[in-house]
């Protein structure tokens, strides 16, 4: 409760009018909900809301897909320097492509990489357009990684996961604490930041304010330059098709 009071600010900023999805304690279904939250259709607009759910037992938030981002998961299952390498590998594919991304921790083994969208899209598209971006990385790095759902052995490799834009898939919500976890957050980091010698736990409950105070907080502009789905799959499919 005194972590999400203090953090509250923050966290609001990626929950406010969105679909959520909250983990409560396995004990608190018996609990008798105030009139004044909505427990049909869970939103958390403001602190009262917040803390409400943590008061009964949710530890961690979790962001449900939406057609206004993209999001594609690099998780190493245990080995998190091979994560940094194909996030780094997956920064250059996008730059190469010219397009805005933004990257954070998932605060387990790995990272969400986020490309902002106009929201005129569907979930389909962006399933499609974030498979896609991850089959260009394995061209990159064949050796590494390979694409969530696919027959190819995936033992000591990352894996990219571009099924997180499916609807109704909930990833852990930026600043949100990770349940079953050490304390860690997942925590929004400049691209720089990835390199070697990153290390998951240091972004945690306890760094996690000092950390706000000295670089800020990475996503605030996130949203600013949006990209349409549609017009950039059919773009990729156009030029780099003959390589996939």
């Amino acid at each position: 409760l005194d972590h999400y009071n203090k953090l509250s600010d923050t966290l609001l900023r990626y929950l406010k009018n969105r679909e959520i999805g909250v983990k409560p304690a396995p004990n608190t279904s018996r609990i008798e909900v105030p009139g004044w939250f909505d427990a049909e259709q869970i939103k958390v607009n403001d602190k009262d809301h917040l803390l409400y759910c943590v008061e009964i037992g949710c530890v961690e938030f979790d962001d449900v897909a939406s057609t206004d981002r993209l999001v594609i998961g690099v998780d190493s299952g245990s080995e998190f320097e091979k994560a940094v390498v194909a996030a780094i590998a997956m920064r250059e594919v996008l730059e190469g492509l010219r397009l805005p991304s933004s990257i954070k921790t998932d605060g387990v083994s790995g990272f969400h990489v986020y490309v902002p969208l106009d929201s005129k899209g569907d979930h389909e598209t962006s399933v499609d357009l974030a498979e896609y971006i991850g089959k260009l990385v394995r061209l990159k790095i064949p050796e590494l990684v390979v694409i969530e759902g696919s027959s190819e052995n995936s033992f000591g490799k990352v894996t990219l996961n571009h099924l997180l834009n499916n609807e109704s898939t909930a990833i852990v919500a930026p600043y949100s604490l990770v349940a079953n976890s050490p304390g860690n957050i997942a925590t929004p980091l400049e691209w720089d930041e990835v390199a070697e010698g990153l290390r998951i736990d240091d972004f945690n409950h306890k760094t996690i304010f000092d950390r706000l105070k000295k670089v800020g907080d990475p996503f605030e502009g996130m949203m600013k330059k949006k990209v349409n789905a549609e017009e950039l799959l059919s773009r990729l499919q156009e030029n780099y098709s003959f390589l996939l």
